[in-house]
């Protein structure tokens, strides 16, 4: 699946792939959705494990703009090492009628954009926007469609890392436009707010 498509996976794949038996498979999955959902699960647990390592001191030290460069890279790296995966996954989603394969992708948004909220919001103080929670809810949600689209759906071997820095310049000059309308006020830049 990394490469292929969702269509591709077949119990007989899974179970070449694997090595067990298709009476294994169909002992821990009732059917290919259940495949999925645990796909949808391990992502989840590695998504959060990622961003339990930015927890703690270090990140506390962390300026805005740092924090926000990192938080990009981490994601597109996680994107782009998974995005077969997740490639799959998002079609899958978009056309199964499965509802727990639609509550599992649920709940990995929802964790997600929770664990995203909770380590930008340690950097409150810093943001210029009025209101920080509405700030970080939309840095978020632009964040996940521009690495969908930029990285996920792509079809190139090579992470865009133009695309990930013109990201990561976009969500600072939201959260702290002051920064970005002195350095460019010379030379006619105006900062977007």
């Amino acid at each position: 699946m990394r490469a292929g498509s969702a269509d591709d996976l077949t119990i007989g794949r899974v179970v070449e792939l694997s090595g067990v038996s298709v009476g294994s498979i169909y002992a821990r999955f009732s059917d290919k959705e259940g495949i999925f959902r645990e796909l949808v699960s391990r992502f989840m647990r590695h998504t959060t494990g990622e961003f339990e390592q930015r927890e703690g001191e270090r990140w506390r030290s962390l300026c805005l703009s740092d924090a926000i460069d990192e938080i990009v890279w981490a994601n597109a790296e996680i994107y782009h090492a998974h995005r077969g995966v997740l490639r799959a996954l998002i079609m899958r989603t978009k056309l199964s009628r499965d509802p727990d394969l639609q509550i599992a992708i649920a709940e990995y948004n929802r964790v997600v954009c929770s664990e995203l909220r909770s380590l930008l919001l340690i950097h409150a103080d810093q943001i210029e926007h009025p209101n920080p929670q509405e700030a970080i809810s939309v840095l978020i949600e632009v964040l996940t469609a521009m690495l969908r689209d930029t990285v996920i759906l792509s079809n190139g071997q090579n992470m865009n890392v133009r695309a990930v820095e013109r990201v990561q310049d976009l969500l600072k000059r939201y959260l702290r436009p002051s920064e970005y309308a002195l350095s460019n006020s010379g030379a006619g830049g105006e900062a977007y707010r």
